[in-house]
């Protein structure tokens, strides 16, 4: 067992009957046996560990009165510093209790403690080992042995045999561990105590290789599960159900508590594994099968309540899905396609918000951006001002929605998809800075912001730029020298919304019209970011002379880029 470096505390107990002397042997020692009517005091002799150790001895009234004198002397003699502690009878609960609360006030801090088990009440040893057991995940007190002296085991030379029950200890703590896990999904203590018992076999000369093996895929495969990495237990479960297949039915009878725990895990590694023959990343392939994989993982930490794993696995689930349901499955694990996929599911989230979705757009989106908005908590470690976490009933209905994605298998028509490149463009009453753009930005779309005298050139502009195939969008201000406060208007219009929605590539031309114009393509320009829009400024310059440039507008100038695309993954509130 495991050492601490507190005081060294055997706790016993003496009953009223008389004892008869015998000759007590402990297994492992070579020392002669020691006559006396008392294990304890034997134990005392024989392990050179309880020298000087403080002794607890557990005693009722009548037998603090009856019989601890005597066993007080022998402990004494044993070189052993001996400690009374009061017990009622126990026959009550509430008794148990007390005598319960006694033992934890006995039990200094930090000690390493041995159990004699043989006399006293028959019920004492469970409610002691109970107590201690408390004291032990409590506190770093640790359970050393347990010792029960046979009386009536007599080997042939009459001596009597202390049996250490020790290695049973380690019963208790499959039992903390297989109960962990099952409650809430950690397998990192049941791994922790195949190698404790791995261990023990193999300082006992009797190692298993096969167990070990075991040992160490399931350690594998319980990191990775309690970093929530979806597609590491996939590839560890795989790996631990082939060590398991290898692991003989039996074998050493100290191996029996290991091998029926992991036996009993390969029904869940079975339901996380990736198929078989799949041994990296890399080759996973993305498919039905896949997904239902990964939804059984996520459905094993929901039920256990494990929020921050089942939000962030669940987000990736639906980059996943998309991925699949549109036929896009190589390279599914490549940045590019899923950052694509990522923006896609932001631009129909923003599109719901501002009412230009269609229904199957609006549903995804609204999904999407509450998936989001739970990892986004988590990831800021609830630095924010509203509740981090999900409710277990939330994540119950995030999962089943999840479900329902997968049997549906319909994507809304062009979800998300951003095509074509928008031009966004001041206009005053010179035409020629539009005609050079439509000549050198080839936009699909256009987004004109002028006023009423200027808007009427538009048509014509197109036509003479061999471009009427663009269908214009103009926003008319009243006064295009003061309409600095029409940039709500202008981005509150469902035309302009939809348009920087759908675009795949924004261009904004900040030159051309007045300083009014000018700063309401500006604030255009940062919408369009705030959507995760690619986004690129640019100038048009015409080295003419005014008077010529009026005179002969329709004569290609330049274009000079303000700066690099700029983009953002996810869109901002607006």
């Amino acid at each position: 067992m495991a050492q601490s470096g507190g005081p060294s505390v055997l706790v016993t107990s003496i009953g009223i009957r008389p004892y008869e002397e015998a000759a007590w042997t402990l297994r492992g020692t070579n020392l002669p046996p020691v006559v006396t009517a008392y294990p304890s005091v034997a134990l005392a002799r024989l392990s050179p560990d309880l020298a000087g150790a403080i002794a607890l001895v557990l005693v009722t009234k009548e037998a603090r009165e009856q019989a601890l004198p005597a066993f007080s002397r022998a402990l004494e003699e044993a070189s052993l510093k001996v400690q009374a502690v009061d017990i009622p009878s126990a026959t009550e609960v509430e008794q148990i209790y007390r005598m319960f609360a006694r033992l934890l006030d006995a039990v200094p801090g930090g000690a390493r403690v041995s159990f004699d088990i043989t006399f006293a009440l028959r019920h004492l040893p469970f409610v002691v080992f109970c107590s201690l057991r408390y004291l032990a995940a409590l506190s770093d007190v640790v359970i050393d042995r347990v010792f029960y002296g046979a009386l009536d085991a007599a080997a042939s030379d009459g001596s009597r045999p202390i049996v250490d029950l020790a290695p049973l200890l380690g019963l208790t703590d499959w039992a903390e561990a297989i109960g962990g896990a099952r409650r809430h999904g950690d397998l990192r203590r049941v791994a922790e105590v195949v190698r404790t018992d791995v261990g023990a076999l193999f300082k006992a000369k009797e190692a298993d290789r096969n167990l070990s093996t075991v040992g160490d895929r399931l350690r594998a495969l319980a990191s990775s599960l309690a970093c929530g990495l979806p597609l590491e237990v996939g590839l560890d479960s795989r790996r631990l159900v082939e060590a398991l297949a290898t692991l003989e039915p039996t074998g050493h009878p100290a191996s029996t508590a290991a091998r029926r725990a992991v036996q009993d895990l390969r029904g869940l590694a079975d339901g996380w594994a990736v198929a078989s023959g799949t041994s990296e990343k890399k080759s996973l392939v993305l498919e039905r099968d896949e997904l239902e994989r990964q939804l059984r993982l996520a459905r094993w930490y929901v039920d256990r309540g494990n929020g921050h794993q089942a939000l962030l696995m669940l987000r990736e689930w639906v980059i996943n899905w998309a991925l699949w349901v549109q036929d896009r499955c190589a390279g599914w694990l490549d940045y590019p396609a899923r950052k694509s996929v990522e923006d896609a599911l932001h631009t129909l989230s923003w599109k719901g918000k501002q009412g230009v979705a269609t229904g199957g757009e609006r549903d995804l989106g609204s999904f999407w951006a509450e998936l989001t908005a739970g990892r986004d908590k988590l990831a800021h470690v609830g630095h924010g001002a509203e509740a981090a976490g999900s409710s277990a009933g939330k994540l119950q209905e995030l999962l089943k929605r999840c479900e329902e994605l997968l049997e549906r298998r319909s994507y809304p028509c062009g979800a998300g998809a951003r095509e074509g490149r928008l031009l966004v463009t001041p206009l005053g009453l010179s035409s020629g800075l539009l005609y050079t753009a439509l000549h050198r930005l080839e936009p699909k779309s256009l987004l004109v912001v002028t006023s009423a005298e200027a808007a009427v050139a538009v048509p014509d502009v197109l036509k003479k730029a061999g471009r009427v195939d663009v269908e214009p969008h103009v926003f008319e201000v009243d006064d295009p020298f003061v309409a600095f406060g029409d940039h709500e208007r202008l981005l509150e219009q469902r035309e302009c919304r939809e348009l920087l929605a759908d675009a795949g590539e924004i261009v904004v031309n900040v030159t051309g019209g007045t300083t009014a114009l000018q700063y309401l393509v500006q604030r255009v320009a940062e919408r369009a970011i705030g959507l995760g829009a690619t986004v690129r400024r640019a100038a048009l310059v015409d080295r003419r002379p005014a008077e010529q440039q009026r005179a002969e507008p329709y004569v290609l100038g330049e274009v000079i880029w303000l700066d690099q695309p700029t983009e953002r993954s996810e869109p901002r509130a607006s």
